[in-house]
Parts: C-alpha cells; structure tokens; sequence
C-alpha cells in the first residue's frame, strides 16, 4: 500500500455510488447521478479540516487549495463512480419506461 489508501477509498466509493443506484427507487434515479460527487465534494471539505485548521495563512485559500488537491487526485474515481451511476439509471429508468409501455398496451 505504500501507506497510502487512496485506491481503496475510490474502490469503495466507485462501489457504493453503483450499489445506490442499484437500490433507487423510480421517482429517485436523477439523484443517483447527482448525489455521489455531491457526497465526495462534502466529505473532503469535512476531512480537510483538520490539515486546515491551525496553519498560518488565509483561512479560505487553505480550505480551497486542500479541496481542489483533494478533488483533482481523486478525480478519476468520482467520474467512475458518477458514470456508473448514471448507466445504472438510464439502464433502470429505460426498463421501467418498458415496463409502462407494456402495461398501456395491455
């Protein structure tokens, strides 16, 4: 691991936005896109408080200096994990359009 566990954290997130589309129910499948980069952008900006909180310097820039840092190397898993949701809607979302299809005709 090389004492980094960045890789298990995008596996877990990439892992977690699949299974909650998986689990949405109709009327929610545009939150399942919507909420997974939602979610990682709040949990960085509460992870980076404590690297924050305490440095000399403007207060702001640091908090936004260690979200754009933490976003841009994680970048890769928020876009898999998004793009995963988002199939898994449209996938979901275009069987249900079916199945109100079929109960019309019927």
């Amino acid at each position: 691991l090389v004492g980094s566990v960045g890789w298990i954290t995008g596996v877990v997130f990439v892992g977690v936005c699949a299974l909650s589309a998986l689990l949405m129910r109709r009327r929610d499948l545009a939150t399942a896109v919507i909420t997974p980069p939602l979610a990682f952008l709040i949990a960085v900006a509460l992870s980076a408080q404590p690297a924050v909180i305490g440095v000399q310097g403007n207060l702001l820039l640091q908090e936004s200096s260690a979200i754009i840092t933490a976003i841009a190397f994680n970048a890769p898993w928020v876009f898999a994990g998004t793009g995963i949701s988002l199939i898994i809607a449209l996938i979901k979302g275009a069987r249900f359009h079916r199945m109100d299809k079929a109960r019309h005709i019927a």
